[in-house]
């Protein structure tokens, strides 16, 4: 697999790439979904920047945990490790973990249990 591909003298990461087209056919996916359930596709994703953050931050903490042995950031350095977006790595623990924080939260929010099983059913299948 090439982690880059060159198109008219730009370099393009093809991991970058492979997440946004994932990321969209998700999207159109639910989408398509809400309507043939009549669910509101807006209320479905109304905290989704929030939860992709959270996912990427606990995996890039776990990544710089699992790798310096290092569990509480003391220096600046430490900080810019974990925020920089350095080649995309990301560890599937943390991942995982935010994840389930996030369904969690999605689901804890839903009052009706109707929309419950609905919402479920749209976003696992």
């Amino acid at each position: 697999m090439f982690p880059f591909v060159e198109v008219f003298g730009i370099k393009i990461s093809v991991i970058g790439v492979g997440i946004i087209i994932g990321l969209i056919i998700f999207l159109i996916t639910t989408y398509q979904l809400c309507k043939k359930n009549h669910q509101d596709f807006f209320k479905l994703f109304y905290q989704l920047p929030f939860r992709i953050i959270i996912g990427y931050l606990l995996g890039r903490y776990t990544e710089f945990a699992l790798e310096t042995g290092v569990f509480l950031p003391r220096t600046l350095g430490d900080w810019i490790k974990i925020l920089q977006p350095h080649n995309f790595h990301l560890h599937y623990v943390g991942m995982c973990i935010a994840m389930i924080f996030c369904l969690g939260r999605f689901f804890n929010s839903i009052k009706r249990t109707e929309n419950k099983k609905i919402r479920a059913d749209i976003l696992f299948s």
